[in-house]
């Protein structure tokens, strides 16, 4: 009946539905079954108070299947013990002293490298901060010539100033001259209040007298050269 059924699903597949062309909605039903009873399921009813009967082996079947197995051991510990030792036979033996002296060559051998780079790095550094010293020496040679020569523009600045001073010294007011100024200046008044025209003639003028009803001074110009 199951083969039945596949054959005409694999025929309605197909488009040529067989036996079943007048059925609508054919469809493909197929069988699964455990291949054991699952173990949640737990024991049957009709198995629940069976009690197993114990297999009865006769007594030389006993003796030859216990003989086969005590020769399966024995060859499987022969084969076992035999690769161990073909194993064990194919390792170098290790001589101590000879180790030993192999381990301070290689020692020997790391210190030497060891030392040939740090040799080499030690130049480098040596190159390196020998550089970053030139460089750091040129640098402050520029600054101290920098400030020599801006020492050097400042104090010429002074020694004109103080030149300068010298000679505007003569004119100053000091407490030998202050009379012979004070009369200088009232007999040389300067009058500063001037005007000049768009013909760049200058013309010069100075204050009046106050009047008796203004309180404030007046100009009066004069033309001048």
């Amino acid at each position: 009946m199951l083969r039945n059924t596949l054959l005409a699903g694999s025929s309605a597949a197909n488009g040529s539905f067989g036996i079943l062309s007048g059925l609508p909605n054919t469809v493909c039903v197929q069988c699964v079954r455990w291949k054991r009873k699952p173990l949640w399921l737990g024991t049957a009813k009709s198995k629940l108070f069976r009690i197993p009967e114990r297999p009865k082996i006769p007594k030389d079947e006993t003796i030859e299947l216990l003989r086969l197995h005590n020769n399966y051991r024995t060859l499987v510990r022969s084969i076992r013990h035999h690769i161990t030792e073909a194993v064990i036979g194919s390792q170098a033996r290790v001589d101590t002293e000879l180790r030993a002296k192999q381990e301070e060559e290689d020692f020997a051998r790391c210190v030497a490298l060891n030392n040939e780079w740090n040799e080499s790095k030690a130049k480098a550094r040596d190159e390196r901060l020998a550089k970053a010293r030139e460089v750091r020496r040129e640098e402050i040679l520029r600054k101290i010539i920098a400030q020599e020569q801006l020492a050097a523009k400042q104090l010429e600045n002074i020694e004109k100033t103080v030149k300068r001073v010298k000679e505007e010294a003569v004119t100053f007011i000091t407490e030998k001259n202050i009379d012979q100024a004070i009369e200088d200046a009232l007999n040389n008044p300067v009058d500063h209040n001037w005007a000049l025209d768009l013909e760049g003639t200058i013309h010069r003028g100075k204050y009046v007298q106050p009047q008796a009803n203004e309180g404030q001074r007046q100009k009066r110009m004069q033309p001048g050269v």
